[in-house]
């Protein structure tokens, strides 16, 4: 079973134990078959290597070791029953491991199911005692006759402090194998950078192991140990469903959410996952209860075998009539523009009958819906008393009643009669309602977005909603089912579809009405969101990028048991990007949202008093969101955010090149003095930190590694400091770290005295001469931004303007030490230090996105334009 040098021979008596066979090794020790001449029983013994016996260090960690096992007792933990003189007396588990069994390849889903409930148990029984075990792997899990056994706690630490390794932690270190305590291919990130392990440690563990029972794959795997480490630091392992297409969607899930590489993202407890993995394997009980079972003789008879055979035969002489095997074409269309106003006209909802559409516009100067006939010019607003965002509307079956989410009253679901009359909360929460055909109930997302391509933080589940009394249930879980928004009930009521994040992909699913496993309607790479239900239940109509723009497709399913019917067929549109779609009841007509988005990096010439001298002159323009430029100290590359990647490109709009590509969210760039290195915010490790990369893409590394998100880095005129923003690092909600110190930082202190109480200096820069910090100071989105100066020589704070018209305050110095730039959204200003006088310098015409930059000579101010436009438009099949 397991192989090593022995040094034992049979007969051998070590006390009242007598040894039968050599086992193998064990971690430091060998491990023996004995048996206790007191008992009669069989009992394994572990004897530390006699290389290893004198050495004090690893004698006093295999003596924690008894002392670890001794205290814990439990049925999937190897039992210790005695312990001698360099030897641990144990159970026996007669069986073999779990890394043996995976050698035959991966398990089924009833093994992996109650291998998983067993290990999540044993961990949390060892958690709950206060000990991380730190070598969970596959090894080390014996498979016996009663079950799962965890095995060699000789790595286990009692959770008495944070485990560092000796001395310096760098990655040459953790290259070797003595500074690193378990192995490496199922180490946490935390544990490869920081040397700390907790309980979150082994669940990152558990997550592997899972992963590896349902592949019969390692998650992580290089070609040596710096590739390891890498993939584990810097990647997500392949998506389980592109491996196991069988495999539950909230099992993929859930291994998602132990491999977060933050540890606060992951999975709380052992138990938890445990329960998770529980109601996995009883949704599954339930679908096997409500399916008649195959006879037997169908399943294992030669005559079972040949029916079998013919069935498979007709299947492949008919196809394109069965299953996924022919594509149904794409329906003719015709297209028609309902709106034009200027501006967003968004969220389409046609009511049953096509006869007119709700909508969602902010013309009134906030979020309203409105109702205008199919044909018609004149809208009406259904919302006009209400001075809060109203939104998603959604018809009922019949036509009467629409239900849409409001930010009024603290928010939440709202129904309102179909011509705005008798307006009623249903909900404190939710957001995306669908009506039941019956119209009693409604079922909402607990998640609220606005565009589906935005970066979520939170996730969503289902949860369905009497509309008359307010009562509500669950039908997804989070833990088990993840993510879940926008949902859609089936028109006879079987299924509810749905869309949600899958590792960086957005995927669809339905679910019945009554509650169970969610099913996958597609798999792939694509990015697909906003089912909706055709009338007659045949089709899912959905946005998606699969052909690179956001446009309509449809894929054909069947309503009851959500069995997908075909591949998805494209439904063309004009639009470069449409969503979001409603149908209509005769399923002819299909209502939905045209968006075209334009984002300018725009430059303007100014005289040093804050005159216009030129402009505004275009310098790049894009079709993807761009934020956050920044001028090099030759005024010659900006850099700048497009997409939530960093690019950078010359001041005339040429040599446009991308230096991330990934999956985090960047932000921020900043330029280091001399032009060679770009400092941004990142949440590519699993939370905000500082990062850094050279201006040809090379030499990226993180900057700075804090428990509490880190964000806003510029740097020092000199080069010698950066300013980050960590809030819980420092009162003032500012730190100045060393920029020549390793890589990566830790803020620490409160370099910064406080503004105020309660108030965080954000959004900073450092003055030309270094001895000023400029930024804004705010509380909370109900208090007024200021923008203010901090002096480093008497440690003090000016505040120029109270409030600023800027939420973020992003203000830039002129190189004179003494004026400051700003915008307020659509102007650009200036404002002296000395007097507090402020002047206008530049009116747009239209919307600044908040941050500007400025050559380092004065002559040039750089911001951002950006523009969307979106109509409701209506195809109609032919």
């Amino acid at each position: 079973m397991l192989d090593g040098h022995m040094n034992l021979q049979p007969g051998v008596r070590l006390g009242p134990y007598e040894i039968v066979s050599a086992l193998g090794k064990g971690g430091m020790g060998e491990v023996y078959k004995a048996r206790d001449t007191r008992l009669g029983r069989a009992v394994a013994i572990k004897i530390l290597a006699a290389e290893f016996a004198e050495d004090a260090k690893l004698k006093a960690r295999f003596e924690r070791e008894a002392k670890t096992i001794s205290s814990l007792t439990h049925p999937h933990i190897c039992t210790l029953f005695d312990v001698g003189e360099n030897y641990l007396v144990m159970e026996l588990c007669d069986g073999q491991t779990l890394a043996e069994q995976l050698r035959r390849g991966p398990l089924t889903l009833d093994q992996l199911l109650d291998y998983g409930i067993q290990i999540s148990e044993a961990l949390d029984k060892a958690h709950q005692s206060g000990i991380v075990h730190r070598d969970l792997k596959p090894t080390n899990v014996m498979i016996t006759k009663t079950g799962v056994k965890l095995l060699d706690f000789g790595l286990a630490k009692q959770q008495d402090g944070i485990v560092t390794l000796s001395g310096t932690t760098t990655m040459k270190a953790l290259t070797e194998e003595s500074q690193i305590a378990g192995t490496l291919q199922y180490m946490a990130p935390e544990t490869l950078t920081t040397g700390r392990v907790d309980p979150r440690s082994d669940i990152f563990a558990l997550g592997l192991v899972l992963y590896e029972m349902a592949t019969g794959k390692p998650a992580f795997n290089g070609l040596s140990k710096a590739s390891a480490i890498a993939a584990i630091l810097e990647h997500d392992p392949t998506p389980v469903a592109e491996l196991c297409p069988d495999i539950p969607p909230g099992f993929e899930r859930l291994i998602g959410s132990c491999l977060m590489k933050n540890p606060d993202a992951r999975m709380g407890t052992a138990h938890d996952v445990g329960i998770a993995l529980r109601w996995i394997r009883e949704s599954r009980q339930d679908e096997r209860s409500a399916v008649p079972q195959r006879s037997r003789w169908l399943s294992w008879s030669p005559m079972g075998m040949a029916v079998a055979i013919v069935i498979a035969m007709v299947i492949l002489a008919t196809r394109g009539h069965f299953g996924r095997a022919k594509t149904p074409e794409a329906p003719s269309m015709s297209f028609r523009q309902i709106t034009d106003d200027t501006g967003l006209e968004t969220m389409p909802a046609l009511s049953p009958d096509g006869k007119s559409v709700a909508y969602v516009s902010a013309r009134s100067g906030n979020e309203d819906i409105y109702l205008q006939r199919i044909g018609g010019r004149n809208a009406l607003n259904l919302t006009p008393t209400s001075l809060a965002n109203d939104s998603q509307p959604s018809f009922s079956r019949d036509g009467l009643m629409i239900a849409f989410r409001s930010d009024r009253e603290g928010g939440g679901i709202f129904t309102m009669g179909a011509t705005g009359e008798s307006v009623k909360r249903v909900t404190d929460f939710g957001s995306h309602p669908s009506w039941s055909p019956d119209g009693r109930e409604l079922v909402v997302s607990s998640a609220i977005f606005r565009n589906p391509r935005q970066r979520r933080t939170a996730a969503g589940e289902l949860w369905i909603v009497e509309v008359n009394s307010g009562r509500k249930r669950r039908i997804t879980s989070l833990i088990v089912d993840g993510d879940a928004v926008q949902p859609s009930w089936s028109p006879h009521g079987d299924r509810i579809a749905f869309w949600g994040r899958v590792y960086s992909h957005s995927r669809l699913f339905t679910i019945s009405s009554h509650g169970g496993r969610p099913l996958a309607v597609l798999g792939d790479k694509s990015n697909d969101t906003n089912p909706v239900w055709s009338p007659d239940g045949k089709y899912l109509y959905f946005s998606s990028d699969r052909d690179g723009a956001m446009n309509l497709w449809r894929i054909a399913i069947d309503e009851p048991s959500g069995r997908v019917g075909g591949d998805p067929e494209p439904v063309k549109t004009p639009a470069r990007n449409a969503w979001p779609v409603s149908v209509a009841s005769d399923g002819r007509m299909i209502a939905y949202c045209a968006r075209e988005f334009r984002s300018n990096i725009d430059r303007i010439a100014i005289s040093p008093d804050g005159r216009l001298l030129e402009g505004p002159v275009a310098v790049l323009g894009r079709t993807i969101y761009m934020a956050g430029p920044e001028v090099s100290s030759d005024n010659n590359w900006l850099t700048f955010t497009a997409d939530q990647d960093v690019y950078v490109a010359r001041t005339n709009g040429r040599e446009l090149r991308q230096l991330t590509d990934d999956q985090g969210i960047e932000s921020l760039p900043s330029w280091s003095p001399d032009g060679k290195r770009i400092t941004f915010g990142s949440n590519r490790s699993g939370k905000l930190e500082v990062w850094t990369i050279a201006a040809d893409g090379s030499g990226l590394s993180q900057v700075t590694k804090h428990p509490e998100p880190v964000v806003y880095p510029k740097w020092s005129p000199d080069g010698s400091r950066i300013t980050v923003r960590a809030d819980h690092a420092c009162k003032a909600g500012t730190c100045v770290i060393d920029a020549r110190a390793p890589y990566p930082i830790t803020p620490q202190g409160d370099t910064l005295p406080s503004y105020e109480p309660g108030w965080l200096v954000v959004n900073h820069e450092w003055s030309p001469d270094g001895k000023w910090l400029l930024g804004g100071a705010w509380v909370d989105e109900k208090q007024p931004t200021r923008i203010v100066v901090y002096s480093f020589e008497k440690r003090t704070y000016t505040t120029l303007l109270n409030p600023s018209p800027l939420f973020e305050a992003a203000a830039r110095w002129m190189p004179d030490n003494r004026h400051v730039l700003f915008s307020d959204g659509r102007r650009i200003n200036m404002i002296d230090r000395v007097t507090l006088k402020t002047r206008q310098v530049f009116d747009s015409g239209s919307v600044i996105d908040g941050f500007i930059a400025v050559t380092k000579d004065g002559r040039y101010v750089y911001y951002v334009r950006n523009s969307e436009e979106s109509d409701i438009w209506l195809a109609t099949v032919n």
